[in-house]
């Protein structure tokens, strides 16, 4: 019986498949989301004192409304805050890279 469920289970897609047609409806995943893309561009590019400034702005901004979203019962419980979550996630994890390349921020 197990042989059988599992040759008919199919993966389910990432989450990050469905952020697209979410954004524009919430502001915690819509600053998440702009974080997350803007650094993910940067990272595209040779490294730049001048990024780290509007990134670290961005991060401030998505951190509010994620604030904003936790204190709210029913917020604190939707999708929008969870994604945004698991971006700014992604993000704290990826600024590690960003710290190498820009040591002067890293203190």
């Amino acid at each position: 019986m197990l042989k059988n469920t599992l040759q008919q289970a199919e993966p389910m897609p990432s989450y990050l498949w469905y952020i697209p047609k979410r954004l524009g409806l919430n502001e915690v995943l819509d600053s998440a989301a702009d974080l997350v893309f803007t650094a993910a561009a940067n990272l595209l590019t040779p490294p730049d004192e001048d990024k780290m400034l509007p990134l670290m702005k961005k991060y401030g901004k998505a951190l509010t409304y994620l604030r904003r979203a936790i204190e709210d019962p029913a917020d604190s419980m939707s999708v929008d805050t969870l994604a945004a979550v698991a971006l700014l996630a992604s993000w704290e994890v990826s600024g590690a890279r960003l710290a190498i390349s820009l040591p002067k921020f890293a203190n």
